[in-house]
């Protein structure tokens, strides 16, 4: 049974709308949700956790569907969003006190331990917290509840690069045991090629990528070559494509499918083939917006 399945997914708000999301996550695995700025990954978190509910469409969360598996849901769901909903008089020790009869599973151990971990101190208040503690109190509290499945939007956020390593080894040690899932919003794709088995890419309320991340990367390569070393039809389905004084460059999203027809260039020295990020693939399909 997966962790996640959505199938036409989607719901409608005064200019935006989210349509037609089919998308499946396999438990043990991370998913990469990724996108330009109101392209809809938030609207897909809340509509997982239920604060919003679908305008179409199907979705099961463990087997459980909105409305009347709700309350289960979110019992099973660590949920850190991009601007936690802390009351900011607060301390850290009575967010805690509120959260821990929530859940059955509550483990205050591993609460502390993270705390620690996180150079949280428990007696502090909210207000006293910088934006990226904030995001880490949200993690450790859903790191503590026993949770099925993590939500993580925008986790990195206000986080300097110590911490940042610190929230990627978290969601490996939390889906090693094959049985739990996380899903992760970010603008910040460094890193994330290794974490995330599955990538899914957004723009304009649209599900653009989907797939496992070590076939996307092996399918998207940049060719640096010769003019004329690439066939006109071949080069006219080229991305991002550029004609310097040195040669040319184009992305293409299809490198197994036609390695073939590029050898003898590469064996005449004619094309180079280089590997493309994650961020090249995103602004290929969004135009970087």
């Amino acid at each position: 049974m997966p962790i996640l399945e959505m199938n036409g997914l989607g719901v409608s708000y005064p200019g935006f709308a989210l349509q037609d999301i089919d998308l499946r996550l396999e438990a043990g695995s991370i998913l990469g949700l990724i996108g330009p700025s109101g392209a809809g990954k938030t609207t897909l978190m809340r509509l997982i956790m239920g604060q919003v509910p679908p305008g179409r469409g199907s979705l099961a969360v463990m087997g459980l569907t909105h409305p009347g598996d709700l309350k289960e849901i979110r019992r099973r769901i660590g949920y850190v969003s991009e601007e936690p909903p802390f009351q900011p008089r607060k301390r850290v020790t009575e967010i805690a006190s509120f959260a821990a009869p929530c859940y059955p599973r509550w483990d205050a151990g591993r609460f502390n331990d993270l705390l620690d971990e996180f150079g949280i101190e428990p007696r502090l208040r909210v207000e006293h917290l910088s934006r990226g503690r904030k995001s880490l109190l949200t993690l450790a509290l859903a790191l503590s509840h026993g949770a099925d499945l993590l939500l993580l939007d925008e986790p990195a956020a206000g986080l300097d690069a110590l911490h940042r390593r610190k929230v990627l080894r978290l969601m490996n040690e939390f889906v090693a045991d094959g049985g739990r899932s996380a899903v992760i919003t970010t603008h910040q794709t460094d890193g994330l090629a290794p974490l995330a088995d599955r990538l899914a890419i957004l723009h304009r309320g649209r599900l653009v990528l989907d797939g496992e991340t070590e076939d996307l990367l092996a399918s998207w390569k940049w060719l640096r070559y010769r003019e004329g070393a690439v066939s006109p039809d071949l080069e006219a389905d080229l991305a991002c494509l550029e004609n310097g004084a040195f040669g040319c460059r184009g992305l293409t999203g299809r490198y197994p499918e036609i390695s073939g027809r590029l050898e003898a260039a590469r064996t005449e020295g004619d094309l180079k083939v280089e590997g493309a990020t994650i961020d090249d693939i995103l602004i290929s399909l969004t135009g970087g917006h």
